[in-house]
């Protein structure tokens, strides 16, 4: 066995505050936290999408001496060539560079790794599975069939869910139960430090951003996709300002959606309390100024955006749904409401924003979970995993 094990770590994205999201700033923070005396990193990442975000992400791995790879530049119109250049890009790095362990944590990943496999049978392949396995090529249900249930338990070494119920399902599959193939549960994480930012004037903060005086600010951070649920949060939006006029709904990030959701605003009459912010490098320094953070999702894995929220002491509406009741309880660390539900989500918002005690009470509570999803922690998991994958089948490393 070599000194180091040399380990490939794949996302689709490092533009955290685009298509990378929470998985690619993940991607990040768990390559700068692995042992670098044990551990030989590279981060791929397979497109490009020409986000600062990325070239801001790889200078700090480059700091750190964490090496890192931009596959091929995405090209929306042509997905099959893009994903095809990236494949060819990997491989080439994979027969100059033999990684002991390639670890997928997307589903464009998980294709490539299995390409990879093909090329290369001695390579051990594990995957992350963060939003949930029923939802993995949702909208190709062939697909799913023929990879997550039949494909992906033969040929990868590891499956990890993110949440428990992630993990049991894909445990529970006919054939992996059949190869007695158990997939793992490891949690997301964040790196805490990012949030122990000296304390400054929150009034400067929020005047440099034009958040008037005496506002009730109100924020969501991702990616303007179907499954955020935001067209719920507009309708909402336009519900809370009837009662509180002074409310003010901030929307961090880009997506496909964002037309739809301005011309939503437009419609319902509040594209003065509805501030779409676009991508944002601050995040840390933003969350602050909020009196709410709001997560109007439909599904989720585990998001790693609530557990930044808990960690600046934000308080917390969102949606019952499996990943953010796995990490909030109603009216114990945060408040729950349907997916869905515009009206209630209203509901929620502005019973919290009347209740200043209860935010306080909240957002002091669920900070009690985040030593179980920090990143030095999950690292730790995640690298018993590598050596036991290894343990069972050594490394092969080519003369």
């Amino acid at each position: 066995m070599p000194e180091k094990i040399r380990l490939f770590e794949m996302v689709a994205s490092l533009a955290v505050d685009g298509p990378g999201g929470g998985i690619g700033r993940f991607g990040i923070d768990f390559c700068k936290t692995l042992s670098p005396e044990q551990w030989e990193v590279w981060l791929i990442a397979l497109w490009d999408f020409g986000a600062e975000s990325e070239k801001i992400g790889i200078n700090a791995l480059n700091a750190q001496g964490i090496n890192t790879l931009v596959a091929a530049r995405w090209d929306e119109k042509k997905p099959y060539q893009s994903f095809w250049r990236a494949f060819l890009r990997i491989r080439k790095l994979c027969r100059t560079h033999f990684p002991q362990i390639i670890h997928s944590h997307s589903e464009f990943g998980d294709i490539l790794a299995l390409f990879l496999k093909f090329c290369s049978p001695s390579l051990r392949l594990t995957r992350t599975v963060h939003y949930g396995y029923q939802y993995e090529w949702r909208k190709r249900p062939l697909r799913r069939f023929l990879l997550t249930n039949f494909l992906y338990p033969i040929f990868f070494e590891l499956e990890i869910g993110v949440a428990p119920w992630i993990a049991k399902n894909l445990t529970n599959r006919t054939l992996a139960a059949f190869l007695k193939k158990q997939a793992l549960y490891i949690p997301n994480a964040i790196s805490i430090e990012r949030f122990n930012s000296p304390p400054g004037s929150l009034e400067k903060k929020k005047a440099s951003w034009s958040i008037p005086p005496g506002a009730s600010v109100i924020g969501t951070v991702g990616r303007l996709t179907e499954q955020k649920g935001y067209q719920y949060l507009i309708k909402a939006a336009a519900l809370v300002t009837q009662e509180i006029p002074e409310s003010l709904f901030l929307v961090i990030g880009v997506g496909e959606e964002l037309q739809a959701l301005q011309a939503l605003a437009q419609e319902l009459n509040v594209t003065s309390r509805v501030i779409f912010l676009g991508s944002r490098q601050d995040v840390e320094e933003l969350l602050p100024c909020l009196d709410l953070f709001v997560s109007s999702s439909l599904w989720e894995g585990l998001p790693t955006v609530l557990l930044e929220a808990i960690a600046a002491g934000i308080p917390i509406v969102g949606t019952d749904i499996p990943g953010t009741k796995d990490l909030i309880q109603h009216r114990k660390t945060g408040y729950l409401v349907p997916a869905g539900k515009p009206d209630l989500l209203a509901r929620g918002i502005i019973e919290m924003l009347g209740n200043l005690p209860l935010r306080k009470k909240l957002a002091q509570a669920s900070k009690e979970i985040l030593p179980l999803f920090s990143m030095l922690k999950i690292a730790h998991q995640y690298e018993q995993c590598y050596w036991e994958i290894l343990r069972k089948r050594p490394a092969v490393v080519p003369k």
